[in-house]
């Protein structure tokens, strides 16, 4: 039985790292108001995510990092409350297709957006989507690792664990 339950888990973990190597790294796009998507590896089925996007000519902006695990086929980001007494937790997919990448706000019971809260009053976290092409290794990762969102995410993480 625990031989059993430990292959599980290994396989569980090897699946976890073979969906991560193909999207970990940098995503940019856009001009002077960038889009920048960043993911990286926390352990074998968790990614660190952070999305900064800027919706032109609106200028509102999406912004939203934390630790996601691997759900079915995608990385899911679940908030463990509210930042807002009107919303409901953030509840945001990472997954690909052959060619983007794809942040998707999970709607919630009542069918709104749970992550509208990060976002401007025109900015949405609903099918957003990248080229995979614009993937580049991130070069800064000590620096990222170092962050205040990335120390955020980790610390939130952890809390939801207990």
């Amino acid at each position: 039985m625990i031989i059993e339950k430990l292959a599980l888990v290994m396989a569980l973990v090897l699946a976890g790292a073979d969906r991560i190597a193909p999207i970990e790294g940098v995503y940019k796009t856009g001009g002077a108001d960038e889009d920048v998507i960043e993911i990286a590896r926390y352990d074998a089925s968790h990614i660190y995510v952070r999305a900064d996007l800027h919706f032109n000519p609106s200028g509102h902006t999406c912004k939203v990092y934390g630790i996601a695990g691997l759900e079915g086929d995608a990385f899911v980001y679940r908030a463990p409350r509210p930042i807002s007494s009107r919303g409901s937790a953030c509840v945001l997919t990472v997954k690909t297709t052959p060619t983007d990448l794809v942040l998707t706000d999970v709607p919630g019971s009542g069918g709104d957006q749970t992550c509208k809260d990060y976002c401007g009053l025109n900015g949405s976290l609903t099918d957003y989507g990248i080229k995979r092409s614009k993937r580049r290794p991130i070069q800064y990762m000590s620096r990222l690792k170092a962050s205040r969102e990335y120390a955020s995410a980790v610390a939130e993480f952890n809390e939801s664990r207990r």
